[in-house]
């Protein structure tokens, strides 16, 4: 299964309060589709956890734009562990790890919004 991962890239931040109508944490980020159209670049899932620093955000960051990698668009190849399919914001959380024997305590997480957010998502969701 190869999923985008451009939402959840891991990149230090300088963190920064802000006051925004955002029904949920960093929404406008999660479901905007204009890096729909930007090069792919392959990652290994053992890469990010690796060697990727965590953003430094924390609940003060509730409109904070993208930076760094979140700019870009990146492909993973994985094994799904798990699949929430009913959170309350709407998304699909899908917890992937690099191989099946890869403990889940291993794993990245990817979300896909709900479709009506953009047709790209609807189309993640048919793949």
């Amino acid at each position: 299964m190869v999923v985008g991962v451009s939402w959840l890239l891991l990149v230090p931040a300088v963190g920064r309060g802000q006051a925004c109508a955002d029904p949920h944490y960093r929404w406008s980020e999660k479901v905007d589709t204009t890096l729909e159209t930007r090069p792919v670049t392959p990652v290994d899932i053992a890469r990010i956890l690796a060697a990727w620093a965590p953003l430094g955000l924390t609940s003060k960051d509730w409109c904070a734009p993208r930076a760094g990698r979140e700019d870009s668009v990146f492909a993973v190849v994985g094994w799904v562990r798990r699949l929430k399919l009913h959170e309350a914001d709407g998304d699909w959380h899908i917890e992937l790890t690099q191989a099946p024997a890869t403990p889940v305590t291993s794993c990245l997480i990817v979300e896909i919004p709900a479709e009506r957010y953009g047709v790209v998502y609807g189309q993640a969701r048919a793949a």
